[in-house]
């Protein structure tokens, strides 16, 4: 039981050079003529299942919770821990601020406390359950997992637009984004 997959062998649009392609075929695979270098490397592991890949083709989610309290509601992230989660940017911030400004919640409505926001109850729940949904709890287009930059590297250096490997090799070369 082997499996096929392409890695992204360069940074292009929204993916990053070692991202893990959500295809995943089984061994041998018919791929088309322009998954190669200098696109992509195609990766056969020896000792895996289609189950084990999928795992490591995951995308980013930002999550947020939002509680509502006596007099207010708390929004958070719920990866408080993790310092290589993405942040938002600057659109996904104005577009956030835009729309609560829209619903009549002001700069004086609006504390932080412990890396969230505080927003008194000056709407109702379902509208900013609606806002933070439209805003920040966003699919992010790029990997959790990539191969590391230098096996790619290497491997565009020896001209190898195809590579055979085991789980346990893929998994000693994979970056998590997480820690």
């Amino acid at each position: 039981m082997a499996v096929e997959f392409l890695v992204h062998a360069r940074s292009y649009k929204i993916f990053e050079k070692g991202a893990i392609s959500q295809t995943v075929k089984d061994s041998p695979a018919t791929w088309g003529r322009k998954e190669t270098l200098p696109d992509f490397i195609r990766v056969t592991v020896t000792d895996a299942t289609k189950a084990d890949i999928d795992k490591y083709n995951q995308q980013w989610v930002e999550e947020y919770e939002l509680t509502e309290e006596a007099d207010f509601f708390r929004v958070q992230h719920l990866d408080r821990t993790s310092v290589n989660r993405p942040r938002l940017d600057r659109a996904k911030r104005g577009r956030f601020k835009k729309l609560m400004l829209s619903a009549g919640v002001t700069g004086e409505n609006v504390t932080t406390q412990n890396g969230g926001l505080l927003i008194q109850k000056v709407i109702d729940f379902d509208t900013i359950q609606e806002i933070v949904n439209d805003t920040l709890n966003v699919m992010l287009k790029h990997r959790m997992f990539h191969v590391k930059h230098a096996v790619i590297d290497n491997a565009i250096a020896n001209n190898k637009d195809s590579v055979t490997i085991t789980l346990a090799q893929l998994e000693a070369n994979l970056v998590d984004g997480r820690s």
